[in-house]
């Protein structure tokens, strides 16, 4: 009897392990792998180990290298930026930092336009540049907080003015607050087209000049016209 249940014991066992070998065991957290997952996760760690080894022998040293070139370009590029500051001018210099050039009529239109879709009143002075050829901007904004705030995002942001701003004040305008006056530049600009030119000192001058004359023959008429009367009389 006994002989006959240590047989079944055994049969038990070997069928118990013939079934681990073929599907596998997973109780919870335990499992012992089947000798096709066995296989299957050999070649698994076989493949990373192939791919870390690939990593190793290729793909860094390749990265390395790669690293080094952009490295030694980008110090090669500086020791040129130094080298061609060192021998240029200060207007060479200053050309080579010089923004787009614009028609005057467009920007006229596109800073008014913006201008008056923040409700913010604006004056553009057009002055000598930095050097030959370019000119800067003057600009005088005077409105709400928010306006002027908007209004100078919008000429920064704008891809076809593409300003940049410099030596921004804001103060009020008055005593009371409510309105504020921003003042910036936007400096060397090249600039096409008819400027609006104001008036000169002689231009000023001829001016007075007139007026004192027409100030002059205003009162000689009304002498005259005085005597005449007194005549009359």
């Amino acid at each position: 009897m006994r002989r006959i249940l240590l047989c079944i014991i055994i049969f038990i066992l070997l069928l118990l392990t013939a079934l681990m070998l073929i599907g596998g065991i997973k109780i919870g957290n335990f499992q012992i792998l089947s000798i096709n997952q066995m296989i299957e996760k050999n070649s698994q760690i076989d493949m990373k180990i192939a791919e870390t080894n690939k990593m190793i022998s290729i793909d860094y040293p390749e990265k390395n290298q790669a690293l080094k070139e952009k490295s030694e370009e980008m110090l090669n590029a500086k020791d040129q930026y130094l080298k061609l500051t060192a021998s240029s001018t200060e207007t060479e210099i200053l050309k080579a930092t010089m923004q787009e050039g614009y028609q005057i009529d467009f920007l006229y239109t596109t800073v008014g336009n913006h201008a008056k879709s923040k409700s913010v009143w604006t004056e553009m002075k057009i002055v000598p540049g930095d050097y030959d050829g370019v000119k800067d901007i003057k600009f005088t904004v005077e409105g709400s907080y928010v306006g002027i705030t908007d209004f100078i995002y919008e000429i920064e942001n704008n891809s076809k003015l593409n300003f940049r701003i410099k030596e921004f004040k804001l103060l009020p305008k008055d005593n009371t607050g409510n309105v504020l006056r921003a003042t910036f530049v936007v400096k060397n600009l090249r600039i096409e087209g008819q400027l609006l030119e104001e008036p000169s000192a002689d231009d000023n001058n001829q001016n007075e000049s007139e007026k004192e004359k027409d100030n002059n023959q205003n009162t000689v008429n009304e002498i005259s016209t005085n005597t005449v009367d007194n005549t009359i009389q």
